[in-house]
């Protein structure tokens, strides 16, 4: 079978990097003793069967776009992580899983699924390997599976009026072309200190992580004197009814937008007020589907001037990207048996995630800045408001 990708053929434009794992979503999770491959290995043959669509692999298709095609090559467990996917090492899959000692690694090729796609799989491996299956996806079977949702346009209400962003300077990260592990940095915290700070500051643990972001920033870059935007990426399968779909459907993003005077002199709850009502302003169905209309323009352009005259104007001016993750990725049953926990991709130059696992919040970071500014303004901003910090090592999930 092969399945035309849209919404993955835009994610997967930049060819040169593909394949890469650096550029593309991965999740790290460390445990307080080293895995049993042969039960991994079983766990895994189970979790495949469960989300089938982790054994597709990213080809190329006509003119810009990619395709998903099955293979019956198999899938195992590797001991080393990969550089590239789609390679010989990992018989051509577009994901790959990798186990050293008490470290488990799962790569994806964005172009195949994405974040929530990730976590089912994970979901599914876990709940497998640890002998339970609550959090087992269900949905290979469904109707609306392999429904991509780019394949179609979407009925905008005529009377719909978008939020509008200021019209400028923003805050940017210069990109960095050499992706490396060293530009990221986790901290550990409680989940109880953090929800507690939720409540403090009346937010969502979204929206207060991403406060804590943009203080952060302000205090990392205190010369700064320009606008301040956010990205939050929006998992459209509730809004699009395609709730068991395998392909990427986080294209669509909200944007919450500060000066660099509102950062720092704002109370933060003062803050929190200003950013919930610019994100509540943005969970309309015609905010997301005209996202998706103008993306699926991108796709149809009739050259590359033409497409690059659509693609700029939403790739926006985002000084970061940040995002929750929420508990879902482990079972609560078996969570105290992982240590650590590194997620993300190095697509912007700055990208935080939070998760929940157990009794722990975890924040994984990307900074491409290259210096330690931003990962010391963040854990100020925590530690003023009496969240102690653990800094982990995104390679080992030890203690620095």
């Amino acid at each position: 079978m092969k399945k035309r990708l849209y919404s993955g053929s835009l994610l997967g434009l930049n060819r040169s990097t593909l394949h890469t794992m650096k550029a593309n979503p991965f999740i790290r999770l460390f445990f307080d003793e080293p895995l049993d491959e042969k039960r991994l290995e079983e766990a895994l043959a189970k979790a495949l069967s469960d989300c089938p669509y982790m054994k597709l692999c990213v080809k190329e298709d006509e003119g810009i776009f990619l395709a998903a095609e099955e293979t019956d090559a198999p899938f195992t467990v590797l001991k080393e992580e990969p550089e590239e996917l789609n390679v010989p090492e990992n018989n051509g899959h577009s994901a790959a899983v990798c186990c050293k000692g008490n470290m488990l690694g799962v790569y994806v090729s964005h172009s195949l699924t994405d974040g929530a796609g990730i976590f089912l799989f994970v979901r599914s491996l876990l709940d497998r390997y640890f002998g339970e299956e609550d959090g087992v996806y269900r949905g290979a079977d469904k109707p609306d599976y392999d429904k991509d949702p780019l394949e179609k346009e979407y009925p905008v209400s005529g009377g719909f009026h978008e939020m509008q962003l200021p019209d400028g300077p923003f805050f940017t990260i210069a990109s960095k072309k050499d992706l490396a592990f060293k530009d990221m940095f986790v901290f550990k915290t409680g989940v109880a200190e953090f929800r507690a700070l939720c409540k403090e500051w009346n937010g969502s643990v979204q929206n207060t992580l991403t406060v804590l972001g943009m203080k952060a920033l302000s205090l990392a870059y205190p010369d700064n004197r320009d606008y301040v935007v956010a990205r939050l990426p929006v998992n459209a399968r509730k809004q699009f009814g395609l709730m068991n779909t395998f392909q990427n459907a986080s294209l669509a993003n909200m944007r919450v937008c500060a000066s660099a005077k509102e950062l720092l002199e704002d109370e933060e709850t003062d803050l929190m007020q200003k950013i919930s009502e610019q994100i509540a302003a943005q969970k309309s169905f015609d905010e997301i589907a005209l996202q998706y209309n103008r993306w699926r323009g991108v796709l149809y352009a009739k050259d590359r001037e033409e497409r690059m005259q659509r693609i700029v104007p939403l790739l926006g001016k985002d000084a970061f990207l940040v995002s929750s993750l929420g508990r879902g990725l482990v079972g609560e049953n078996y969570a105290e048996h992982i240590t650590g926990v590194s997620a993300g991709a190095m697509m912007f130059p700055l990208m935080i995630y939070g998760m929940e696992i157990g009794d722990r919040m975890f924040f994984s970071v990307y900074d491409a800045a290259g210096n330690d500014d931003y990962k010391n303004a963040l854990k100020k901003v925590l530690e003023r408001r009496g969240i102690d910090i653990e800094e982990l090592d995104p390679a080992t999930g030890k203690t620095i």
